[in-house]
């Protein structure tokens, strides 16, 4: 009898659409020009590393000082997730609070959560064949191509799951300091126009 492998091991890996991070700057700038709620959720998302659902479902009982705490059971992984915030993520919750006081989530209307496509239609009038999702990609190339954080770090920020079962054994620290300094790093990144940092060698 043959046994056929599953579809979810040969089926072709779809990724998704993402901002190339040499063009974050531009994007965060138009957002910050915007005067609504999804802008700045979006912008919040972007600069956390979180996914879609975690921001939106995000309440403010969950942030306490500087650390925004993402419950188990709202994790992909189904693992409490600490989250470093940078001033500007504190600045846009407190935008986002005066907007809508008595609510209990971060980002709502009228004390009600946005829908899931809230900010990728957001993107859509933008201009931007992009996801939101597709921002965890582009925070990841930057922090590989533009920065000597370490690539655990840069996982730990947005909560990837390591494969190796080895490492993910003895690798149980949530490594917060460090991750705190690459956002810091994240954030000074997206707040500047790009410039290639690449060394220009003469020819010869």
């Amino acid at each position: 009898m043959t046994v056929l492998p599953s579809p979810q091991k040969i089926a072709p890996t779809k990724h998704h659409a993402a901002l190339p991070y040499q063009q974050a700057y531009e994007f965060i700038s138009q957002l910050r020009g915007m005067d609504n709620i999804s802008a700045l959720a979006l912008e919040f998302t972007i600069l956390t590393g979180a996914r879609t659902s975690e921001t939106l479902g995000a309440k403010r009982s969950e942030v306490t000082g500087n650390i925004w705490t993402i419950p188990a059971g709202r994790m992909k992984a189904n693992e409490e997730h600490r989250v470093p915030l940078v001033q500007r993520a504190l600045d846009i919750l407190e935008i986002a609070k005066s907007r809508d006081p008595n609510s209990v989530y971060l980002f709502s209307h009228s004390g009600k959560r946005f829908s899931n496509m809230a900010m990728l239609e957001l993107t859509r009038r933008m201009g931007y064949k992009i996801t939101v999702h597709g921002f965890r990609s582009t925070f990841r190339t930057w922090s590989e191509e533009e920065t000597y954080h370490s690539d655990a770090v840069a996982k730990k920020a947005i909560a990837h799951k390591l494969k190796d079962k080895v490492d993910a054994a003895y690798n149980r620290g949530d490594l917060l300091q460090k991750r705190m300094a690459l956002m810091e790093d994240w954030l000074t990144f997206c707040n500047k126009p790009y410039k290639n940092s690449v060394l220009q060698l003469k020819s010869t």
